[in-house]
């Protein structure tokens, strides 16, 4: 039986970035399919409340990793 060959620390990140990016993509376009008259919603806002608090945490990580200031 063979195992595979453990990732490096730069797959890994390469394979979460890609994962992430993948699925903000998929939240921003569920946002965007959401019609203009329901964006008032309750709903609606705690959704856009979920992607903001996700978009700080991400800048967060970001900051740490000496990405962005």
């Amino acid at each position: 039986m063979s195992f595979p060959i453990p990732l490096t620390f730069a797959e890994r990140f390469r394979r979460w970035y890609a994962y992430e990016r993948d699925s903000s993509a998929k939240a921003l376009e569920m946002l965007r399919s959401v019609p203009v008259e329901a964006r008032t919603s309750p709903q609606f806002t705690r959704a856009v409340g979920k992607m903001a608090h996700l978009v700080a945490a991400r800048h967060m990580w970001l900051y740490r990793l000496g990405v962005v200031t």
